[in-house]
């Protein structure tokens, strides 16, 4: 993992795998969480996950993964990625959107009772 920088601007954050600096967003958010929890609580080593790798699925262009885990000891080539892992690595961010939204919904109808 990345050393952090001095200070960061507004609205930007460092990347808990990779050490870019992205925009603060509520879907970086959610990626960061997942990163720090494959590592932190499911004992990935960080240098086997990489970002927005771009994966290819049939005879289209490549699409963007947001988060891929690699073999122990591989390149971080597609034919290397850990099987389904960029599947279920979206996947699990999108249930953890999911539920961020319901859980803001039921504090605003909470409020407004």
């Amino acid at each position: 993992m990345p050393n952090a920088p001095a200070a960061l601007p507004d609205g930007k954050i460092q990347d808990f795998i990779d050490g870019k600096i992205r925009n603060d967003t509520p879907e970086e958010y959610v990626r960061q969480n997942i990163e720090k929890r494959l590592v932190r609580e499911l004992g990935y080593p960080a240098e086997h996950v990489a970002v927005e790798v771009p994966i290819k699925i049939g005879s289209g262009r490549a699409k963007r993964a947001d988060l891929v885990v690699f073999e122990e000891g591989e390149e971080h080539t597609q034919a290397n990625a850990l099987r389904d892992s960029a599947w279920a690595l979206k996947r699990a961010a999108i249930a953890e959107i999911e539920a961020r939204v319901e859980a803001a919904s039921a504090g605003l109808t909470s409020a407004a009772a």
